[in-house]
C-alpha cells in the first residue's frame, strides 16, 4: 500500500544504504533500512527511539562526549558514521572566517561542494540577496522551509545570544562543520568572518584533508558542467530541427511501438492554477524506458516535477510537448504526497483497476479511463495536489453522480483517504464541493 499522507521524518545513508524514517499518517511508523523494513505504531516507535538515545548517551561518554552538549539533530550527520576514529572533544574558540562548509551546487543539488563559511547560500539570503531565496526553500507543509529557520535562528541570536541552549556548532580539526551551518551563516552575517565564538572540536581524521576533499568536490561540479552545456548544445540543435507533434499523433506513435497504454483525459493544474498537464498517458510498467527510446523523448526535459523525489516504485515520468499542450506519461497510475514533494504511485488495488476499466474512445482512437477511475484522479488531484475543484470537474461528477454509490468505487477511495473516504462521498453528493477540500485538511481520524 502507498500512503498519500506519508511523510519523511529523517533520512541519511550508512555505508551506502540507504536508512530513513517516515510517518505513514493512519497506518505506522517505518523505518526503511535499504530494503528492510520495520512497521511499528507510534508508542512502538517512542519505546525504540528512547531506547536508541540511552544507547547513544552510554557510547559518548565514552568518549567524552556529553549528549547535552550537542544539538540532537547532528546525531544524524556524517561524522557519526566515523564514531569510533573520534581521538579527542574540546571546547575552542574558533573565528567564523576559518569555517568550512558542505553545500550543494545551484546548478545541480545531487553534487556537493565544500566552500568557506563565507561564500554560504544563507548569508546571501540574510543579506537580501534575493535571486538565492527560492533555492533555500524547502518544499512541505508539515516543515518550515530553510528560511523560515534561518530567520528564527538569527532572531535568537539576536536576542538571547549564541549558544541560546547550551548547544555548540559542532566542526572537526580543521574547521568544516559537521552541523550548525545555519548558526553560522547567521553570526556571520551579523558580526562578520573576524568574529570568534566557542564550538565544539572533534578530532576525527577521515583519511583525507580539506583540501583534497574540496578539490574531489571541485572535481565533480567541473565534470557535471563540461557534460551539461554539451547535452544541453545537443538538445538546443535538435529542438530547432523538430516540430511538436499533435497528441493524435503522439497516440499514433504509441500504437507503433506496440506498448499498451491508456489515457486520462484531464487537464492537470497545480496549487497556483498552472497547468501541468492537458493530458496523462500510462503505459505499461517496467516499458517506459522503450518509449523514451522509440520515441526519442530526452529526460533532460524540464518537467513540473524535476524537483519531486519519487518514493516506492515510483517512476520519474516523461514530459512530452506536443502542439495541444503539455503531456505527462507515467508507468503507473500515481499521486502527489499530501504534504511534501513527493510522487507516490496509487495503491496497487487501484493500479490493477486502472487497466481493467478502460472503454475505447471514437475521437482519440485510443483506450481511455472509465469513469470512475477519471473521478478517483480527479480527487486524488484536488485533495492533494491542487486544492480546488474545476467546474469542469465538478460538471464531471454530477454528470456521473451514481459512480458515487458503487460498491467497489467506494473501496478504491478508502484506499487512498482511509477513514474520510465516507465523508467524502457525503460532500460529493450534497454538492459541498468546497467542504471537501478544507475539511479534509482538518480530518485527523484516520
Amino acid at each position: 500500500m502507498s500512503n498519500p499522507s506519508v511523510c519523511f521524518l529523517s533520512f541519511t545513508l550508512i555505508d551506502g544504504m540507504n536508512f530513513h524514517i517516515e510517518d505513514n499518517l493512519g497506518e505506522a511508523v517505518h523505518i526503511h533500512m535499504g530494503k528492510l523494513r520495520i512497521s511499528l505504531s507510534v508508542e512502538e516507535y517512542f519505546v525504540l527511539a528512547e531506547g536508541v538515545m540511552r544507547a547513544v548517551e552510554e557510547l559518548f561518554q565514552v568518549r567524552g562526549i556529553e549528549l547535552t552538549a550537542l544539538d540532537v539533530e547532528s546525531l544524524k550527520e556524517e561524522w557519526l558514521l566515523h564514531y569510533d576514529k573520534i581521538e579527542s572533544v574540546q571546547i575552542e574558540y574558533a573565528e567564523l572566517e576559518s569555517l568550512y562548509m558542505k553545500e550543494s551546487y545551484v546548478r545541480n543539488r545531487a553534487i556537493k561542494r565544500l566552500i568557506p563559511l563565507k561564500e554560504s547560500g544563507y548569508i546571501k539570503v540574510l543579506n537580501g540577496k534575493k535571486d538565492d531565496i527560492k533555492y533555500y526553500e524547502e518544499p512541505g507543509k508539515l516543515q518550515p522551509s530553510r528560511i523560515q529557520k534561518l530567520k528564527f535562528i538569527s532572531e535568537k541570536i539576536n536576542q538571547e545570544g549564541y549558544p541560546w541552549n547550551g548547544n555548540l556548532i559542532l566542526v572537526n580539526q580543521e574547521g568544516y562543520i559537521y552541523d550548525g551551518i545555519k548558526r553560522a551563516s547567521c553570526l556571520y552575517a551579523l558580526f562578520g568572518g573576524s568574529r570568534k565564538i566557542p564550538v565544539l572540536r572533534i578530532d576525527l581524521f577521515e583519511g583525507k584533508n580539506i583540501n583534497e576533499r574540496r578539490k574531489e568536490a571541485e572535481n565533480k561540479v567541473q565534470e557535471w558542467n563540461r557534460t551539461y552545456v554539451n547535452e544541453k548544445s545537443i538538445q538546443e540543435y535538435e529542438a530547432k530541427e523538430e516540430e511538436k507533434i499533435e497528441l493524435k499523433q503522439l497516440i499514433n506513435d504509441l500504437k507503433k511501438i506496440k506498448v499498451p497504454f491508456l489515457m486520462i483525459k484531464k487537464n492537470k493544474r497545480n496549487v497556483e492554477g498552472v497547468l501541468v498537464a492537458i493530458a496523462t498517458i500510462i503505459v505499461e510498467e517496467g516499458k517506459l524506458h522503450i518509449v523514451r527510446k522509440q520515441l526519442n523523448i530526452t529526460w533532460q526535459n524540464t518537467s513540473p516535477y524535476d524537483n519531486y523525489q519519487f518514493l516506492y516504485t515510483a517512476s520519474k515520468p516523461l514530459y512530452y510537448l506536443t502542439t495541444d499542450g503539455p503531456v505527462l506519461i507515467f508507468d503507473r497510475l500515481c499521486c502527489k504526497s499530501k504534504f511534501e514533494k513527493y510522487i507516490l504511485p496509487a495503491d496497487r488495488y487501484i493500479v490493477k483497476k486502472c487497466w481493467k476499466k478502460i472503454v475505447w474512445d471514437k475521437d482519440w482512437q485510443c483506450y481511455c479511463a472509465d469513469a470512475d477511475i477519471n473521478i478517483l484522479i480527479i480527487l486524488m488531484d484536488v485533495l492533494l495536489e491542487c486544492e480546488y475543484f474545476e467546474q469542469t470537474d465538478i460538471d464531471f461528477i454530477e454528470s456521473h453522480k451514481e459512480v458515487l454509490c458503487q460498491q467497489d468505487f467506494k473501496i478504491m477511495l478508502e484506499k487512498e483517504f482511509y477513514h474520510y473516504a465516507p465523508l467524502l462521498i457525503e460532500y460529493l453528493l450534497s454538492h459541498q464541493y468546497d467542504c471537501a477540500v478544507s475539511m479534509y485538511e482538518k480530518f485527523d481520524k484516520y
